[in-house]
């Protein structure tokens, strides 16, 4: 519709879609240290959102700016490694995610919570996470969870076509 890129768009579902990834999806702690990662392909509106949910949340944001990598998978530059061994929670933004890589195995290691949300814009975070029931959403995977640990064989099957079968 031509409103997509424009600065405004959807701010205020954005605001609550923000909020639920550090209170909900995240759950961020006052006082704890947010390292939000975003490369050049990233969507600054959805990168600041979250930025300054988490600072409501009386945590500390550093969003941390980089080139877009060639591939996803690789680390980010050195000194944004170091970063994240530091941080206690990393939300990811990165086109090219570094899931994977030894910079994120590291910051792993080191007792960072990571969320990877690559090349998350407005439109996808406010359907994908802000009109989320995330209570039903749970309740559904806890069922699914039981009836996967009873059951010997596992279908999913769809009209579309698809038909996966898990022993």
């Amino acid at each position: 519709m031509g409103t997509v890129s424009r600065r405004e768009y959807q701010r205020l579902e954005l605001a609550t879609a923000a909020r639920k990834v550090v209170e909900v999806a995240m759950p961020v702690k006052p006082g704890e240290q947010v390292v939000i990662t975003a490369d050049t392909s990233s969507d600054e509106r959805v990168v600041w959102a979250t930025a300054q949910a988490a600072y409501a949340r009386e945590a500390t944001p550093s969003v941390i700016w980089y080139e877009t990598l060639p591939n996803p998978c690789m680390s980010p530059p050195p000194p944004v490694a170091l970063a994240l061994k530091a941080a206690d929670v990393w939300i990811e933004f990165a086109a090219a995610y570094t899931l994977y890589s030894d910079a994120h195995r590291e910051a792993v290691a080191a007792g960072c919570r990571y969320f990877c949300l690559p090349a998350m814009d407005v439109d996808m975070m406010v359907r994908t996470i802000g009109q989320v029931n995330y209570a039903v959403l749970e309740k559904m995977a806890a069922a699914l969870y039981e009836l996967s640990h009873q059951a010997q064989e596992m279908r999913i099957t769809s009209p579309a076509g698809t038909d996966l079968v898990v022993q």
